[in-house]
């Protein structure tokens, strides 16, 4: 981003820290997407994800976790990054003139502040 920031017509610099976005993926969205930009892990990642997950707690009770991916799951950051390909793509189409950096929930783009602003 300090490249960005020197380049002619670089006004500013907006940076983007989601908390917690991996638990915040809504799974009845993500699953469906993954059918149809992850064919080959799909399966995979449907059987593992479509019931809730049980977090168990002492004294026998039990939590359910119906959205995000589940810790320790292998495949949880790379299905994390195959679905927000749709929303970098979509900022991408929506602000040309915005060079992105992106890394995991973590985000910062540079432009003019009309740009970044919109």
């Amino acid at each position: 981003m300090s490249q960005v920031f020197v380049e002619e017509g670089r006004d500013g610099i907006l940076s983007i820290d989601a908390s917690n976005a991996l638990s915040q993926m809504n799974i009845s969205v993500a699953l469906h997407k993954i059918q149809k930009t992850w064919k080959e892990m799909s399966l995979y990642i449907i059987n593992t994800n479509r019931s809730p997950s049980r977090f168990f707690i002492c004294g026998g009770d039990q939590i359910f976790s119906q959205e995000g991916t589940t810790q320790g799951d292998p495949l949880a950051m790379p299905w994390y990054s195959v679905n927000t390909s749709f929303i970098i793509q979509s900022v991408r189409t929506s602000t040309p003139g915005i060079k992105q950096v992106w890394l995991a929930d973590d985000s910062a783009g540079g432009g003019q502040i009309v740009q970044l602003h919109d």
